[in-house]
């Protein structure tokens, strides 16, 4: 690269410096056009961005005022909660309920008598039933033990998919067999006879009306609860189609003693959804003010400071809730009574007391106004769609900047092309005014040597 920065031979010029300054000098308006349109493009794309990603967080924010999730959150409360507690789920339905806890569901348990640990039980096969699922144990000899038949046990049930568990418990009599239903309920009692084999098997057999070798530690018990006085019955302590939407969950059975339980709507749910859109909308507007501002001290414009696109959301948005809450005001919930003003800036206030106490009072209506398809929550929504999405305007102007960055990129392409073709027509036309310089001087030169007086002897 060393000839770059060479002198012409006839000249004494820096020809590769001379060239690489015209260049720059004819690139440098052309690059400064570019580079303007470059950073002018991306800065509009940038603040369309954050108008973009502003509203689609209001779009989601009113989504639950929309379809109206919001106003369908419940809260239960029960007033023996060591007896049951309640829950509530979306929409259920409100009222009180006076509940009695009969009795709890309880799990099947047998245990056998004291075994001797190292004894051996006698070889044979064993039918058990649990609920609904039949299965045989069959005891060979020399693993005939205690602990090898709750082995035995508990494979044939695993294999057979029986809700059932052995166990050996030690005590000071011995070791004692311990079966139980791994599910709560009537129809889940355990039932074991001997099909086969040795008498001594009969330890284990547990069978009512015939013989019952195992002693029942707890019943196969469904649980019983009555509700607004209507007898309700459950394999488990957990209820959840007594109600629609509520699950009790039984803790101590008090027969004879009546509590209660309450589902209202949860005010908090509500609240927070329309706090939450508030948010959303003030971002909304706080972006659209960022993007379009006038710093008039530096008289620097924001990225798209006069942007009719970002004045006709600005004022489609403002529109959309002026009109919701005029309907509102005609159900007589006027902005006020719901906590909602409006501040210099055209951003939100919310004051939720006042809304609590409008919702307490007329919880239908400020439904109605929020929700629906005609409410504040669809109008606004409906304003937000035509600008974010594929086919949004927000969308259409950025599909059209980034055609512009494009367009940037192919000129400076084209710029490059050309100047490189300038800089090699300056770089011919140095070299041959070098080059005819050269020439001159050495005709000079010889010129000069031939014309000279010739020189005197002394």
């Amino acid at each position: 690269m060393a000839g770059l920065t060479a002198s012409g031979v006839g000249s004494g010029l820096d020809i590769q410096g001379l060239v690489q300054q015209l260049v720059a000098a004819e690139r440098a308006p052309h690059a400064l056009r570019l580079n303007r349109a470059e950073a002018g493009a991306k800065a509009k794309l940038s603040a369309l961005g954050s108008l973009s990603s502003a509203f689609d967080a209001l779009r989601k924010a009113l989504d639950p005022l929309r379809n109206q999730d919001a106003f369908g959150a419940r809260t239960a409360k029960s007033t023996a909660e060591d007896v049951f507690t309640v829950s509530a789920a979306r929409n259920a339905p409100l009222g009180s309920y006076e509940v009695e806890v009969l009795s709890l569901a309880s799990a099947h348990k047998l245990v056998s008598g004291a075994l001797d640990e190292e004894a051996s039980l006698g070889v044979g096969r064993l039918l058990i039933e649990v609920g609904d699922k039949t299965f045989e144990v069959e005891i060979v000899a020399g693993k005939d033990s205690p602990a090898e038949i709750r082995d035995a046990v508990n494979a044939a049930a695993k294999a057979a998919g029986a809700k059932l568990g052995a166990t050996l418990v030690r005590s000071d009599d011995g070791v004692h067999l311990s079966l139980t239903a791994t599910e709560t309920g009537a129809a889940n009692r355990i039932r074991v006879t001997r099909l086969e084999g040795d008498a001594t098997l009969d330890a284990l057999v547990y069978d009512p009306g015939t013989l019952t070798s195992l002693t029942e530690r707890n019943p196969a018990a469904d649980a019983q609860v009555r509700i607004d006085g209507l007898l309700r019955s459950a394999t488990g302590n957990r209820i959840t189609d007594a109600v629609p939407g509520l699950t009790i969950e039984l803790k101590k059975a008090e027969p004879g003693e009546i509590s209660t339980f309450t589902v209202s709507a949860d005010a908090s749910a509500v609240r927070g959804a329309v706090q939450a859109f508030v948010n959303a909308y003030n971002a909304a507007v706080s972006a659209m003010a960022s993007v379009t501002r006038y710093n008039a001290e530096t008289r620097e414009p924001s990225a798209l400071t006069g942007d009719a696109l970002i004045r006709g959301a600005s004022s489609q948005l403002r529109n959309a809730l002026s009109e919701a809450l005029g309907e509102a005001a005609e159900m007589g919930l006027t902005a006020s009574r719901l906590g909602l003003s409006t501040r210099v800036d055209g951003t939100l206030a919310f004051d939720a007391g006042k809304f609590d106490a409008a919702l307490a009072s007329d919880g239908a209506s400020i439904r109605e106004a929020f929700g629906g398809d005609s409410g504040l929550a669809a109008r606004l929504a409906d304003v937000v769609d035509r600008f974010i999405g594929r086919d949004g305007a927000f969308a259409g102007r950025s599909a059209g900047l980034n055609k512009q960055l494009k367009s940037v990129a192919d000129q400076r392409e084209a710029l490059d092309r050309r100047l490189e073709s300038v800089r090699a027509r300056y770089l011919a036309q140095f070299t041959a005014m070098d080059t005819l310089i050269a020439q001159l001087n050495s005709t000079s030169q010889f010129l000069a040597q031939r014309l000279a007086p010739p020189r005197q002897e002394s």
